[in-house]
């Protein structure tokens, strides 16, 4: 380590390449399995591009528009879209990039949240990541 007197710094790695084999995958499971570690090593990356929202409802509440954001979750790693003021139709054009450990297993869940009233959840969406995984093109 740097810049400290003492210290260790012990780390894990394997290297990927990007393939469009399955099997590829299904080996660094078996991998992770037979390893003795608290947190496994991340499998695939998850791009999740989130294009924009149509009609969405207005508050209950007030009846006003809302001030749409969407929360990306998988596997405990969250990520966020930019809020936008007052709209129902927001065109987000945002970009997650999620590392995950158990693409097999895990699901992808998106939230479209009001930032104007305590991040209520105006609708959502939910998909095993196995669905792209199943597909033949993984897209």
């Amino acid at each position: 380590l740097q810049d400290v007197k003492q210290g260790s710094l012990n780390v894990g790695l394997q290297y990927f390449s990007l393939t469009k084999q399955k099997s590829a995958l299904e080996i660094i499971e078996r991998k992770n399995n037979v390893m003795i570690k608290r947190e496994k090593l991340s499998k695939a990356l998850l791009v999740c591009y989130i294009d924009r929202c149509l009609n969405l409802p207005r508050s209950k509440k007030n009846r006003q528009e809302p001030n749409p954001f969407c929360r990306v979750q998988v596997e405990g790693t969250e990520t966020k879209t930019q809020a936008f003021e007052r709209q129902t139709n927001p065109q987000f054009e945002h970009i997650s990039q999620i590392l995950c450990a158990n693409p097999l297993h895990a699901k992808l869940k998106i939230d479209v949240c009001n930032a104007q009233s305590k991040n209520e959840v105006i609708a959502y969406f939910v998909m095993p990541i196995k669905q792209v995984y199943d597909t033949d093109t993984m897209t």
